[in-house]
């Protein structure tokens, strides 16, 4: 058989059972990445972006030598950053190539773009003021440890629950006291166990 889309078999090397062809609907092993190719269905060839990132010394295989689809983890050092270069990086090559150019990328660049992306969601918000630069008394009963973002992070706009710390009775240190942030910029920072004690 000869493949119409690839050309695998022209020299006679697919010879395949009748009644599995007939299973697979004439399925080309080369298109369905079970046999390596190459210059047709090798990672070098179909995903360029990726073998220009392959490890040169961690890899037992080149990525000439395997295709895409594979479940094989491979060690990767992005042309970017460098992340990678000790070997931090293996994702499962099936994932790193994903669907054409839409590959999983970098997970320190993605890390670095989700903050500057925060950053600048930030900046263009005129309307809210930053936590850091116009909440003050908020920024003293901020938690040191039990909070994911920083004052200089959020906008008195956020739905994000804030962990706070009264400064008067410590409620909250164990981070048991996390109010919506909007909510506090609001109506102020109440301690609800000082406001019990007042009543």
């Amino acid at each position: 058989m000869i493949c119409p889309r690839c050309g695998y078999g022209k020299n006679g090397e697919w010879r395949p059972v009748l009644s599995s062809v007939c299973r697979t609907r004439g399925g080309c092993p080369v298109c369905a990445g079970r046999i390596v190719v190459k210059g047709v269905n090798d990672v070098a060839t179909v995903h360029p972006e990726i073998a220009e990132q392959w490890h040169p010394t961690l890899n037992a295989i080149k990525p000439d030598q395997i295709t895409s689809g594979s479940g094989l983890h491979v060690y990767l050092i992005c042309k970017n950053c460098g992340y990678g270069q000790n070997g931090e990086w293996h994702p499962l090559l099936a994932f790193a190539c994903g669907s054409g150019v839409n590959h999983t990328g970098c997970p320190q660049c993605a890390r670095l773009n989700a903050s500057h992306n925060r950053m600048k969601r930030i900046r263009k918000c005129t309307t809210k003021p930053i936590i850091s630069v116009g909440y003050p008394q908020i920024v003293a009963m901020w938690h040191p440890t039990a909070n994911k973002f920083r004052p200089d992070e959020l906008t008195a706009g956020s739905g994000e629950r804030i962990a706070l710390v009264c400064p008067d009775c410590g409620y909250g240190k164990d981070g048991e006291w996390t109010p919506l942030l909007f909510t506090v910029c609001k109506y102020g920072p109440k301690c609800p166990a000082c406001r019990k004690v007042r009543r």
